[in-house]
């Protein structure tokens, strides 16, 4: 007797998911019941669209019509909900996704009026380029409207229009006739309030990094051009997104350019306040106030009349370097620092790895860290009050690598992640500081490293420059710099006194009282230990005791008290987590071990043949018992959990105890096999019931 094969497909549950990579990512959550709530994450800095469809799906439905097409801003959107049409029934689905930058339909202003990028005062010839495509196939653009604007090598290209910094390239892509690209050019694409694209091309230098928030006439980069038939110049235009089909290939990069639409410029000149260039004719450059600022409020309006006679920084691959003012001993390091091509600072890996490579001493390595970070990051004044210390390590890495600005947490998460790739043990700490007598009211975060057998504090941040008038000012300051705890102490306080470093902490009264001596007479902290405990933790365990600490030391104010309750909620989501990586860990077990039990009715079915030996074939078998019996461990692992979620784990319970059952079976079935002949081991297998 054939005997039947044990299937069974249990629906995994699973904390998050990604199906790709930047700049558009769709994800999911999903709750112990089975809801999957679909967000997506946009890392770039414009709007995209995104079209949505799923395939493959059993026992779910969606609370939107799909396909399903929709704008996404930048950061973290909730798109829809995946619901269970029947509970503790399996769930599949698969998604299929496109995007493209940019809006839908968006409501693009064809009468407004731009500046000429060349700067105020300055004369230009306008010259329109033909459009040329990659592929004959490929319609020309709606509207195709590129000019160019002859100009000397090196001159300053200035923003037609106020925007963001979208996108920065270092050569062309559009054919053009009469032109022959130069792998030295390179562009910018700024995005306007109406979702359209301002592009200025051809450029020999850059002075603005993605992200950057530019006001129309302020200075983005250099001309170049000069190999082109025609001369130096600067090639603009305007673009936005024109029908796109619902559900289309719009993926980014595969020829998006037959969906795109042309503004027919209109320019404020010297000759009238509203131009249409035309080829051959000589303009100059006016900048009117009224043109400048037609797409600000007033708040916007009066800030930048304040701010007009000083103009913006230039933020150009630094040049500069650390003079030994005053005896500074570190100047050779710095300096060899500050010459770390540009090229190499993409990644934190990048920049450890030329570190390590010129630098052979953590005491040399941890100061070229230190300057690294400190000079190359500008101070983001206007996020100033944004720190999100939930926010994740590699978003925070990168946005600050890309735009090369940051507050507190971007200097201190920069500064860790190199030393963790130099080799250097460090950790990014948060609490919040005291200057001038003053106990700040906002959070801050800082590092400590362990060099040559000691533990020293690090504040990039302070140590990169100040703020006065509400402006950022560059200049380092050394007494950041590998400070010693129990000094560090007097202006910077950890939530966590674990991570003051010392064997009498301070507690956050005598922090406030000024009182941040050593008082021996307070029982003995032995926190070289604890942090020892610490780093052999799982992250439930790390956030309970730091919890207990926090609220031991003192809820002195109302930063230590949010700390504390956002604490508490990791816990509790760690709590989650645990619950469903143990319940999918199960899940998985069962459906191994269902796999080995179906592999031993095959191979029984065929009279065990091809041969195996009999300790072979007892432990395919016995290694499907085993894997229950984890499953079952894992299982009981799981205790305080809500209702929903101990109905699935006793179906699940259920489901492991029935194929155990089946397992048994078989082993008892085997256990009697295996004692008989070969003539007797034969006819075993035509028995419709097998006693002992």
């Amino acid at each position: 007797m054939e005997r039947n094969i044990l299937l069974a497909a249990l629906c995994l549950l699973v904390h998050t998911l990604s199906f790709s990579q930047n700049p558009i990512e769709i994800k999911y959550d999903v709750d112990p019941i089975g809801s999957y709530i679909v967000y997506c994450v946009n890392s770039d800095f414009c709007t995209y669209t995104v079209t949505i469809d799923l395939a493959g799906v059993s026992n779910l439905k969606a609370n939107v019509n799909l396909p399903y097409q929709t704008e996404v801003k930048p950061g973290n959107h909730k798109l829809f909900d995946l619901r269970p049409v029947t509970l503790n029934i399996v769930s599949t689905f698969k998604v299929h996704y496109t995007y493209f930058k940019g809006c839908i339909n968006p409501d693009v202003k064809p009468d407004f009026i731009y500046l000429l990028p060349i700067g105020k005062g300055k004369e230009t010839e306008a010259f329109q380029y033909e459009y040329e495509s990659f592929s004959p196939k490929d319609p020309e653009p709606k509207d195709w409207y590129a000019i160019g604007l002859k100009v000397k090598f090196g001159d300053t290209v200035y923003a037609a229009r106020r925007g963001i910094i979208a996108g920065m390239k270092d050569t062309t892509e559009l054919q053009l006739s009469d032109y022959g690209n130069s792998v030295d050019d390179k562009f910018i694409e700024i995005v306007h309030d109406d979702c359209s694209f301002g592009r200025y091309e051809l450029l020999s230098e850059t002075f603005v990094k993605l992200g950057q928030s530019v006001e129309a006439g302020d200075p983005i980069g250099l001309a170049g051009g000069e190999k082109s038939t025609m001369g130096p110049q600067i090639r603009f235009s305007v673009h936005y997104n024109s029908e796109q089909q619902l559900g289309g290939n719009q993926e980014e990069g595969i020829s998006l350019k037959k969906y795109w639409a042309y503004v027919p410029l209109i320019f404020c000149t010297s000759e009238s306040k509203r131009t249409k260039l035309i080829k051959g004719h000589k303009y100059t450059d006016l900048q009117p106030d009224s043109v400048i600022t037609q797409e600000m409020n007033n708040s916007q309006i009066k800030k930048w009349k304040k701010n007009k006679n000083h103009p913006m920084p230039i933020y150009l691959t630094p040049t500069f370097a650390v003079k030994n003012v005053g005896g500074n001993e570190y100047s050779v390091i710095d300096n060899k620092t500050l010459k770390l091509p540009d090229s190499l600072t993409k990644t934190t890996k990048d920049i450890a790895n030329y570190i390590t490579s010129n630098f052979f001493t953590d005491d040399e390595r941890v100061r070229a860290i230190f300057i690294w970070v400190a000079m190359n990051i500008q101070y983001d004044i206007d996020n100033m009050f944004a720190l999100n210390f939930h926010e994740k390590k590699e978003e925070k890495i990168s946005k600050s690598l890309k735009t090369r600005k940051g507050i507190c947490e971007n200097y201190a998460t920069l500064f860790n992640d190199i030393c963790l790739n130099s080799g250097i043990k460090s950790y990014v700490i948060e609490g919040y500081t005291k200057q001038n007598g003053f106990t700040d009211y906002i959070p801050h975060a800082w590092c400590a490293a362990f060099i040559d057998s000691s533990w020293y504090m690090f504040d990039p941040t302070w140590g990169s420059g100040y703020i006065s008038n509400a402006k950022f000012y560059k200049k380092i300051d050394n007494e950041y710099f590998k400070a010693n705890p129990s000094t560090f102490i007097k202006t910077h306080m950890p939530f966590d006194f674990l991570w003051q470093f010392l064997y009498y902490p301070v507690t956050n009264q005598e922090f406030y009282q000024g009182n941040t001596q050593q008082n021996k007479t307070k029982p003995f902290f032995n926190y070289a230990d604890s942090i020892q405990a610490f780093d052999k933790q799982d992250e439930m365990e790390q956030l309970v005791y730091s919890a207990d600490r926090i609220e031991r030391n003192g809820k002195k104010n109302s930063l230590i008290f949010d700390r504390l309750q956002n604490i508490r909620l990791e816990i509790e989501q760690a709590r989650q987590r645990r619950t469903i990586n143990l319940y999918n860990s199960a899940v998985a077990d069962l459906n191994a071990g269902i796999n080995i039990y179906n592999d031993f009715i095959q191979y029984r079915n065929k009279q065990f043949l091809p041969m195996k030996t009999d300790p072979e074939i007892q432990g395919m078998i016995d290694s499907a018992d085993k894997i229950f019996k984890e499953a079952k461990i894992k299982l009981s692992e799981l205790t305080n959990t809500d209702e929903n979620t101990d109905r699935m784990l006793n179906q699940l319970t259920k489901s492991i105890d029935d194929a155990a059952i089946q397992v048994k079976e078989q082993q008892d079935w085997l256990k009697i096999y295996l004692k008989k002949g070969k003539s007797e081991r034969k006819s075993m297998f035509y028995n419709r019931k097998v006693t002992l």
